[in-house]
């Protein structure tokens, strides 16, 4: 019925790639209205009308192809995101910085604090505070270590800090923490 002109497939993805897609439309209300006007149109038989459908099916699809490539963007930056937890995961002992996610995934300290932030709800730092103190409770619980210990085994730079940020993110210091558990 409609073929797209060939400029329009190199415009649009969706037109070039030979899949069917399955997908939940948002905005179902706009689908409907645009396509009730391309009905209209077309029953109607007047001049122009192959130009006035073409273009309102365009239109429609370009807006599907947005919402493609939306998800398609979601979709990496989480799977970033997922790799820089693992790799959090795997060296929070030792000293991490912001540079070092940077250099480790290719990207720009601020860009994957954003991508962080809206994936997990953290920054990378926070992320990193939240694995060292669940390994520091988990070392208070199991095992008769110091807190000194604990901070420098879970790769805090100083003891202070480490109260600190236990504090923050559990509400309790880390020895009323240790009392807590043994009470």
């Amino acid at each position: 019925m409609f073929e797209p002109a060939g400029d329009d497939k190199q415009v649009l993805p969706i037109l070039s790639e030979n899949r069917a897609y399955k997908l939940k439309i948002d905005n179902t209300a706009y689908f409907k209205q645009r396509m009730s006007l391309l009905l209209h149109h077309w029953l109607q038989k007047g001049p122009y009308v192959e130009a006035s459908c073409s273009s309102i099916l365009m239109e429609m699809l370009s807006v599907i192809n947005h919402e493609l490539d939306q998800r398609e963007t979601k979709g990496k930056k989480t799977r970033m995101v997922k790799d820089i937890e693992n790799y959090i995961s795997a060296h929070y002992q030792h000293p991490l910085k912001l540079q070092d996610l940077s250099a480790y995934s290719g990207r720009t300290p601020n860009y994957i604090t954003c991508a962080f932030k809206e994936v997990t709800g953290f920054t990378p730092i926070e992320y990193l505070h939240v694995v060292r103190v669940s390994v520091a409770k988990d070392l208070m619980l199991e095992q008769s270590m110091s807190v000194r210990e604990i901070s420098e085994r879970t790769g805090f730079c100083d003891q202070a800090y480490f109260n600190r940020v236990f504090k923050k993110i559990t509400g309790y210091s880390p020895t009323d923490f240790l009392h807590r558990k043994s009470g």
